[in-house]
């Protein structure tokens, strides 16, 4: 139980920084894909034009190679920032899944901790809070209360 709510909370701060950085990486190479895929038709159809000069045409297919090589490359790494993306994603649903079935039930068990003075101020911040969390920032409230649960479980009461 500890070893899988470490594991979760590990991915629940790699989600939170990777996820945003992953999205801009997925877009980035995306566009420039498709940048490159329009110059590579275009410097193709130059190559059957009659008025390009011979010497134009050989420049052009030194080009042609290089973007090819480009996108060739850009695509290997596109591909593995969208199976970052999906794996993160994939990630956040299964626990969002969780938290959606589990929430009350946690948030109540949290609330009836008294003496973790941590814990007590984070619930009071989080009733306080006004704007609704997103489904990230509830899975990590998520994750912390269950932690917060756990350690009472397992340390219980100090006198």
């Amino acid at each position: 139980m500890k070893n899988e709510q470490d594991k979760q909370v590990a991915m629940a701060k790699e989600v939170g920084k990777m996820l945003p950085e992953t999205n801009d990486k997925v877009e980035h190479y995306k566009d420039v894909l498709k940048a490159e895929a329009e110059l590579l038709n275009g410097l193709q159809a130059r190559q059957s034009k009659w008025y390009v000069s011979s010497i134009k045409k050989v420049r052009e297919r030194i080009e042609l190679i290089n973007v090819k090589n480009s996108i060739f490359n850009k695509q290997k790494i596109y591909e593995n920032y969208l199976g970052r993306k999906k794996k993160y994603e994939a990630w956040l649903d299964e626990m969002s899944r969780e938290v959606n079935a589990s929430w009350d039930g946690v948030l109540e068990e949290a609330r009836k901790i008294t003496g973790n003075i941590r814990l007590t101020n984070a619930l009071k911040e989080f009733d306080s809070t006004e704007r609704a969390l997103s489904m990230h920032e509830k899975v990590e409230f998520y994750l912390y209360l269950k932690q917060e649960i756990s350690n009472r479980k397992k340390f219980g009461k100090r006198k």
